[in-house]
């Protein structure tokens, strides 16, 4: 009886420990490596993902991009709005003619579209990242 209770608190330390390694769930929003931007705020991300602002506060032209794979949970964090929501929302600029939804862009192709458009902004699993794009913001779920 003793060895099953070592065991079982054996392999429920190592289950602990393993933990953060596969359960960060970390959204990082990124941009170009040479962006003068060295973070965001909550409210600037709010207004440039969801088409407020078209410049970044450096100046640059902002060149937004939507993570296809992270969708749903970003904007669940950012903005506490569902996808059905978010199409609504920019359904209603689009036909007022103020602005377009940032182009979605398949996951494995947003590190290297951010990294070789200047203004590039868009997020990604932090899992993904490599040294190639700039973090300017974390969204812990």
């Amino acid at each position: 009886m003793r060895m099953r209770a070592a065991l079982f608190l054996i392999a429920l330390l190592a289950g602990w420990l393993a933990a953060p390694a596969w359960a960060d769930d970390t959204l990082v929003v990124i941009v170009h490596r040479d962006t003068p931007v060295e973070s965001l705020t909550r409210a600037e991300l709010i207004n440039i993902f969801m088409g407020r602002f078209k410049k970044l506060p450096s100046g640059a032209r902002a060149q937004v991009f939507d993570n296809e794979a992270s969708r749903a949970r970003f904007y669940s964090s950012l903005v506490n709005k569902s996808l059905p929501e978010i199409h609504a929302y920019w359904a209603r600029l689009t036909f007022s003619g103020q602005t377009s939804p940032p182009r979605q862009v398949a996951e494995k192709q947003i590190l290297e579209l951010v990294s070789k458009t200047p203004g590039a902004i868009a997020y990604i699993d932090r899992r993904l990242l490599n040294d190639s794009v700039k973090v300017v913001f974390e969204l812990i779920p």
